[in-house]
């Protein structure tokens, strides 16, 4: 059963990471191509940054369990257990930081839902894994805010392809 979840994850892994990392590209923009009810400054984009990526490995490793119980593997609660634990202490450090008080209504959502889904947690309840995709729900519905206009707009890799094939970069 181990040598499956391992098989599981090692299949699912890169899949989930590579989701993950699509996902929250945004904050890679800069202020002025972001929309919504207001521009994200510089500073805080850079500090979110760090944030997203830890808690995106954390929410990928969620989605392994879950489909490790779709598939009809064990679920490890208390691996599940730590990965929550560490995204509550992400979450109040996020919000001990003055640059994103402006969206402490997102978070505060995100440490109520938390609650909800540990809860599941503790009592080995499969339940978790629905309250976990909504509680990402709340996630996506803060990225969507602050989405760049372009998002569906291809950059252009002429010059890196060009590179890539031994021309320079002034080319």
């Amino acid at each position: 059963m181990k040598s499956n979840q391992t098989l599981l994850k090692i299949i699912f892994l890169p899949l989930v990471l590579v989701a993950f990392f699509l996902s929250t590209s945004l904050f890679a923009l800069p202020p002025s191509q972001l929309k919504g009810k207001g521009e994200m400054p510089k500073a805080v984009q850079v500090k979110l940054r760090g944030y997203m990526g830890k808690l995106g490995g954390l929410f990928a490793s969620v989605q392994i369990d879950e489909s490790a119980l779709k598939s009809g593997e064990g679920v490890d609660w208390d691996t599940l257990g730590i990965a929550f634990k560490e995204m509550e202490d992400t979450l109040k450090e996020i919000r001990s930081i003055k640059e994103f008080k402006n969206y402490d209504a997102f978070f505060g959502q995100l440490e109520s839902d938390l609650r909800t889904v540990k809860g599941y947690q503790i009592k080995k309840n499969p339940k978790v894994f629905d309250a976990f995709n909504k509680m990402t729900n709340t996630c996506f519905s803060c990225h969507a805010l602050y989405r760049p206009e372009n998002f569906l707009t291809q950059p252009n890799h002429e010059k890196t392809v060009k590179l890539f094939q031994g021309g320079s970069q002034q080319d």
